[in-house]
């Protein structure tokens, strides 16, 4: 560095003589004092004098320079040329004092490529290691505007931004895996996994009611929701096609209520292979010995007063309260058995009065 010092302010102090001419050091000084190269203003669209490394014709002619250029009259630059091909690079870095190593900090190639931490840029910028960015300054790509198309990255307290517009793509190589349009809607181009133990949630996470959440446990895959879960058309939100209550009953069909014990409501029809329904009575009991069989003439009275059979529940019972289908098989088959039970006792009569007619033929 002294030598450097040295270097420039011999140099300018020969050019501060009353002949402008150039100067070449080749042992080292020192000056105390400030040192100027070139003696006259420069013009506008001007270089001025030049402070060159080495000279111009050095290493297959490639000058190395610092001089001042004037833009405008109002605008000034300090110009750094490192040569004149591709190779050729500005470095800046360390050495010890007592060391031989030096070490590079930063580094531009003559092809406009900056590295930081390398000293072979492959980008116009390349960072070898990380980058920070202080909480409330941005990174910008595109358009510097908040209204302009852009990438920003940023971070406000202890929350994390990601701004873009119009639309956020995620690439792996060429192909887009992930798409976020301008209102947020995330488009994926193929499955969406969640490791096992972990949820998925829809909506507020930090609600106990205001979210929906998917978790796979085990060889389990659970779907848990606050409020009532609903099934809808894409095309008719007021459709409701199905819908899940807080106490698990099910409605298919338009939008209901499930009272009493019930779990299923469905309106409409019911199209089934076999329907199974369990219950723990059966009508056998009709068969026991101790089976008290009503009396027709009782059933008929019955009938004739109730508009019903014994047992049977009315139109307006069913109508108001629906009907129980396990129930309701084991009472037709009750009447079933019982009506076999009548079939039989009048068969017994009427072979018994068969009985009767032959021995009266026969005793003519």
């Amino acid at each position: 560095m002294k030598k450097l010092i040295l270097f420039i302010a011999v140099l300018l102090m020969g050019m501060n003589t009353t002949k402008s001419q150039n100067i070449s050091l080749c042992t080292g000084y020192t000056f105390n004092g400030d040192v100027q190269v070139g003696k006259n203003s420069t013009a506008v669209g001007q270089w001025g004098k030049k402070l060159y490394f080495g000279t111009p014709e050095e290493n297959n002619y490639d000058p190395m320079y610092i001089a001042r250029y004037n833009a405008s009259s109002t605008s000034s630059e300090l110009r750094v040329n490192i040569g004149d091909d591709v190779y050729d690079k500005f470095v800046v870095g360390s050495q010890f004092y007592n060391s031989t190593t030096f070490s590079p900090m930063l580094t531009v190639v003559m092809n406009g490529n900056v590295g930081i931490g390398t000293t072979s840029p492959s980008s116009k910028l390349h960072v070898a290691g990380d980058v920070f960015i202080p909480a409330g300054k941005a990174f910008r790509v595109g358009s510097y505007s908040d209204s302009g198309n852009r990438l920003k990255l940023w971070q406000s307290g202890n929350v994390s931004y990601i701004d873009y517009s119009p639309q956020l793509n995620i690439r792996s190589g060429i192909n887009t895996v992930a798409t976020f349009d301008q209102s947020g809607t995330l488009m994926l181009a193929n499955h969406l996994v969640v490791p096992v133990n972990k949820t998925l949630f829809l909506g507020n996470s930090g609600s106990s009611t205001q979210h929906s959440k998917i978790r796979f446990v085990g060889n389990d895959t659970r779907f848990e929701y606050g409020g009532n879960l609903y099934f809808k058309l894409v095309d008719n939100d007021d459709l409701i096609i199905a819908q899940f209550d807080r106490n698990g009953n099910f409605i298919l069909g338009k939008q209901g209520v499930v009272t009493g014990n019930r779990k299923l409501k469905v309106d409409g029809d019911v199209i089934a292979n076999r329907l199974i329904t369990q219950t723990n009575v059966w009508a056998d009991f009709v068969f026991a010995e101790d089976y008290e069989l009503p009396e027709l003439n009782e059933v008929k009275a019955h009938i004739k007063d109730k508009k019903h059979l014994p047992g049977i529940p009315t139109e307006t019972e069913v109508k108001e309260n629906g009907m129980d289908v396990g129930e309701m098989q084991v009472k037709l088959l009750q009447k079933v058995e019982e009506l076999t039970l009548y079939i039989i006792r009048q068969q017994e009569t009427i072979d018994g009065l068969k009985k009767e007619m032959q021995s009266f033929k026969n005793n003519k």
